[in-house]
């Protein structure tokens, strides 16, 4: 990622209700790895940026209303 941001434009989307998952995939096997601890080894983050308790952010937390052609979603990376 250059800069520390990336951007990824999808396109012909109908109007409504969506979440973002991403991953920083840095071996590039597909998956979100783990760490011997447990700990996620990889960086990860959600749209609507909630908080994160025990798992992953859920659909509620997560969604936004897609109304336009130019929304705009900024996802805060987590590497724990």
């Amino acid at each position: 990622v250059a800069k520390g941001a990336s951007n990824v434009t999808f396109t012909n989307l109908p109007y409504g209700n969506y979440a973002i998952a991403a991953i920083n995939d840095i071996n590039s096997d597909g998956q979100l790895n783990k760490n011997a601890f447990g700990l996620h080894s990889e960086g990860f983050g959600f749209s609507n940026n909630p908080p994160l308790r025990y798992g992953p952010a859920s659909f509620a937390d997560s969604q936004f209303f897609l109304s336009g052609t130019k929304t705009v979603v900024q996802i805060q990376m987590r590497y724990l």
